[in-house]
């Protein structure tokens, strides 16, 4: 699929409200103002913009998106046996996956979790904020996620 059809099924097959910016270094986030609140259509997408899902979002009548962002890699293993199926799942070639999307019948606050010794994150349950309004996204394919030269597609 192109990106371009990507982006779309996102919007029309899924009804899940995107973001987009410029791929920047290893900038994970759109930084405008009010992104969260600033619908965008698939005319807004430049071609190598990052995409995100925006999380928290109710994309059907008492369905509210959520991503299961799991940044430890045995945390697969973990997630598989204990998560409910979902055929929307996501990652890179060096973790298939990295991301699996749920719809729950209310927004859900983030949560994280962190390895309690070094602070790296574990696992985090990203869906609205603490006021229950949206305000973080998942980066997303066609995303290439780039960090210390290393640049890595996302599907």
């Amino acid at each position: 699929m192109t990106p371009e059809e990507v982006i779309s099924s996102y919007l029309v097959e899924h009804n899940f409200r995107v973001v987009f910016w410029p791929a920047l270094g290893d900038q994970k986030g759109p930084k405008e103002k009010d992104w969260p609140r600033q619908p965008k259509a698939l005319a807004d997408y430049r071609p190598g913009d990052r995409v995100g899902i925006v999380t928290g979002v109710e994309v059907s009548p008492g369905k509210f998106l959520v991503d299961v962002d799991i940044d430890w890699a045995p945390g697969y293993q973990i997630a598989a046996a204990f998560l409910p199926r979902t055929d929307f799942i996501y990652g890179r070639a060096s973790k298939r996956v990295s991301h699996c999307l749920y719809t729950l019948q209310e927004a859900l606050a983030c949560t994280q979790y962190k390895d309690p010794v070094d602070g790296q994150m574990l696992l985090e349950v990203r869906g609205a904020k603490d006021d229950g309004t949206p305000g973080f996204q998942s980066m997303a394919p066609p995303s290439v996620w780039s960090k210390d030269d290393k640049r890595e597609p996302l599907e």
